[in-house]
C-alpha cells in the first residue's frame, strides 16, 4: 500500500509517519511538506534512512506538484495534515489560512478524484482520503454545555476554525462518494513550543500575558492541571 502524507514534517505528521513506518511494514509513505514555519526535516532524519519513505519539498495548493506525484506514486491512501495553524496567526494573515486550508485541500481532493474516478462516477476500491481537522470548527464550549458531537452545527470564530470548516464541507462537494474519515484534534502531548497551547503554558509558567479569544472550556481543562 503507497500513502500520501501531507503535512508530515508538522507535530502531529512526524509522529504518524513513524508510527506508520514501524507498525506496518509492507507500507511505503511519500510525505509533501512545503516546509513553512511548522515543519521541521529534521525531525525526519530517521525516516529518510527507511527505504520505504520518500519526502518530497511542496505545498498542497500547487496543483502541478500535486499531480505529478498522484500519477507517479499511484496512491492507496492520503492522510491530508498540511494546514496554516493556530488562531492568532489566522487573525493576523488571514488569507494565507484560505491559500493553504481552503483552496489547497480542494486542489488535493480534486488531484484524488481524478485519479481515483472511474468513467461510471464511481471510485477504485480500496481508495481512501483523510482528512485531519481541529475541534475549533465547532466553536467554544462553555462548562455547562454538552460535548461535541459530529453532529454539532459548525460555529468558528476565527479565521483558521472558518477555514477548517470550509475544508470539512467541500469533501461533500468534490469526494462524494468515496470513503471518507474526518478527524478532529484538540490535543496531544507532543505538541511543540510553537503551539499557540504550548506557548500558553510557557507564558503562564513566567507570568507573560497571555491572549484568550472566545471562551472555551479546553484551555479550561487543560489549565487545570497545572
Amino acid at each position: 500500500m503507497k500513502i500520501l502524507v501531507t503535512g508530515g514534517a508538522g507535530f502531529i505528521g512526524v509522529n504518524f509517519v513513524y508510527y506508520m513506518l514501524e507498525k506496518y511494514a509492507d507500507y511505503d509513505i511519500v510525505c509533501l511538506d512545503a516546509l513553512t514555519y511548522a515543519g521541521n526535516l529534521k525531525s525526519l532524519d530517521k525516516a529518510m534512512e527507511n527505504p520505504r519513505f520518500t519526502f518530497v519539498r511542496g505545498s498542497i495548493a500547487d496543483k502541478d506538484c500535486v499531480d505529478k506525484l498522484f500519477e507517479k506514486e499511484k496512491f492507496d491512501v492520503v492522510i491530508n495534515f498540511a494546514a496554516e495553524s493556530h488562531v492568532d496567526r489566522s487573525i493576523r494573515n488571514p488569507e494565507v489560512f484560505v491559500q493553504t486550508n481552503v483552496l489547497g485541500t480542494a486542489v488535493m481532493l480534486n488531484c484524488a478524484k481524478a485519479a481515483w474516478e472511474l468513467p461510471d462516477g464511481t471510485f477504485k476500491e480500496g481508495k481512501k482520503f483523510l482528512h485531519v481537522s481541529t475541534d475549533e470548527v465547532f466553536g467554544a464550549l462553555d462548562f455547562d454545555s454538552p460535548l461535541f458531537t459530529e453532529e454539532t452545527k459548525y460555529d468558528p470564530h476565527s479565521p483558521y476554525s472558518a477555514s477548517k470548516a470550509s475544508t470539512m464541507m467541500s469533501f461533500i462537494f468534490i469526494l462524494s462518494g468515496i470513503m471518507l474519515f474526518i478527524k478532529t484534534v484538540m490535543y496531544c502531548p507532543t505538541l511543540a513550543s510553537r503551539s499557540s497551547l504550548s506557548l500558553s503554558l510557557i507564558s503562564l509558567r513566567f507570568i507573560l500575558p497571555l491572549k484568550v479569544f472566545g471562551s472555551s472550556l479546553t484551555y479550561s481543562i487543560i489549565l487545570g492541571y497545572l
